[in-house]
């Protein structure tokens, strides 16, 4: 496979793994990580006492206990990256920059450290706001702003969040034993916990409804951050985002107006997440229901890229629609 592709990146940015499991992993942000990341500092202590990699938050994951992240590489003469089974996780492009401008542009995660930056580069006239707060973003300026920055590592707040994967973890050099998918990723991770002598974790996972765990990590850790962004946005604000957020994952159907009588000195993460829980319990959607939701959505956000745009954005991720076998025209993109 490798042989067919002449530009090659030789990227590893970022090699975790367990160990112990002889397992390393090459990190792909918006493709899963952060489960991998739970299971990885889990193993090496961080609430292993509780029983379950699951009672660990994402914000936990990310901001608590750095030092139980363990980073590898293959260029200081550990031959643990080359001898272990090597896993890497990939994601449609299009999916996957999509559930980056939610997670990190809808809700105030990267606004600060890249939403002004796009600002700036893209919009000619913005207010004043606008080049403080980077909060609102849209996301064909976020296209554009990708299509900017192309490949560039050194640019300016380039981010691994939307760097192609293959900028990321070139898998003709990581070399991987098993390339799992965002689209089957309880399937592959399964089989790769099977497969490193862990499978026994699988059951703490596979027993928390992932919608309902998924609402609760983004609550908590969106609230968790408020403080840092509250000079642009009110925990009203920031609730009613979160609402957004969840309608555009399929996680709350589109005709539940977020309520207006929400008193800001009232939201705590708790009483939100209530207030979520007890709108959900009105309706059930299947998996395909909420799959045809996510399909709508997605083709509305396309439709709103110019042609030229899309095309452009089928070159910057063509080595990851190569090599991980991705349609480049799906069918929820608008022809």
């Amino acid at each position: 496979m490798c042989q067919r592709f002449f530009t090659r990146t030789n990227a590893m940015l970022e090699i975790s793994g367990i160990r112990r499991a002889n397992m390393s992993y090459c990190v792909v942000q918006k493709a899963g990580c952060t489960m991998w990341i739970r299971l990885f500092k889990y193993f090496e202590g961080q609430n292993y006492e509780r029983g379950s990699p699951m009672t660990l938050t994402k914000y936990q994951v990310h901001y608590e206990r750095a030092d139980l992240y363990k980073r590898y590489t293959i260029y200081n003469g550990d031959q643990f990256v080359k001898r272990s089974h090597r896993v890497m996780t990939v994601r449609h492009p299009f999916t996957r920059i999509w559930s980056a401008f939610i997670d990190k542009l809808l809700l105030p995660d990267f606004w600060f450290s890249k939403g002004t930056q796009i600002v700036r580069t893209v919009r000619p006239k913005a207010s004043k706001k606008s080049l403080q707060c980077g909060n609102d973003v849209t996301f064909p300026e976020f296209v554009k702003y990708l299509l900017k920055i192309g490949h560039q590592r050194t640019y300016v707040n380039q981010d691994k969040h939307w760097l192609p994967a293959s900028d990321i973890c070139d898998p003709c050099a990581f070399k991987p034993d098993i390339i799992a998918k965002h689209e089957t990723f309880i399937t592959d991770l399964e089989y790769t916990v099977n497969r490193i002598g862990f499978g026994n974790l699988i059951n703490s996972i596979k027993v928390e409804d992932p919608t309902k765990f998924e609402i609760r990590d983004e609550i908590d850790y969106n609230f968790h951050i408020y403080d840092t962004f509250k000079s642009c946005l009110t925990k009203r604000e920031l609730a009613e985002r979160l609402w957004d957020a969840f309608i555009l994952n399929g996680y709350i159907l589109a005709n539940q107006t977020f309520p207006k009588e929400l008193q800001e000195d009232k939201i705590t993460a708790v009483s939100f997440e209530e207030l979520v829980t007890d709108v959900r319990a009105k309706f059930t959607l299947s998996h395909e229901e909420k799959k045809a939701i996510r399909k709508r959505v997605l083709s509305t956000a396309f439709k709103e890229i110019p042609h030229s745009d899309m095309n452009r954005l089928r070159d910057l991720y063509k080595n990851d629609f190569d090599l991980f076998d991705y349609d480049p025209f799906p069918e929820f993109v608008p022809t």
